[in-house]
């Protein structure tokens, strides 16, 4: 089975930087190590400012990234790689990720992971699962940019977060 604490370091690679990040083109506002203000506040408080996020410790961090893999069901995940890729996609997307897997399954697109998406996740044919995740991915990402130019800026980055997952089996 998956393990959340081996997908750390890759998660950290790209949301563990301590610096807070306000883009003028990015919807979700102020955010700190991809943890947005809304966020931060649904875990901590209405109240909680962006100072307030700019002092969240490690531990709060690790917490609210834990959500995203226990959404995901990820300990019930058999391949790492398709935990990790499939839950990384979650924290960037929200619940159109499980949707979007979801739909690349052609079963009910519900946006929740239950018997018949772990199924799909757990499928024998692991690679190609994972492979068919990674593109349906990028498919997303670009067309998110179609829908909405001023996103453009970000598919570089969004892209070469998908691609930079190997499957490992």
């Amino acid at each position: 089975m998956a393990d959340f604490y081996k997908y750390i370091p890759t998660l950290k690679k790209w949301e563990g930087g301590w610096v807070l990040v306000n883009h003028p083109k990015d919807p979700g506002g102020s955010t700190l190590c991809g943890v947005t203000l809304a966020t931060f506040r649904q875990f901590y408080g209405k109240d909680k400012t962006v100072d307030d996020l700019k002092k969240m410790t490690s531990y709060q961090w690790e917490a609210i990234m834990r959500t995203y893999w226990n959404r995901c069901r990820g300990d019930q995940i058999e391949s790492q790689s398709i935990a990790e890729i499939f839950v990384d996609w979650h924290i960037n997307a929200g619940v159109n990720a499980i949707k979007q897997a979801q739909k690349l399954f052609c079963i009910t697109q519900d946006g929740l992971v239950g018997p018949v998406t772990l199924k799909y996740l757990n499928s024998p044919n692991r690679e190609i699962i994972f492979n068919r995740l990674k593109d349906a991915r990028e498919q997303y990402y670009y067309a998110l940019v179609r829908k909405n130019r001023t996103l453009s800026c970000f598919l570089n980055g969004w892209l070469n977060r998908t691609r930079s997952f190997k499957f490992n089996g």
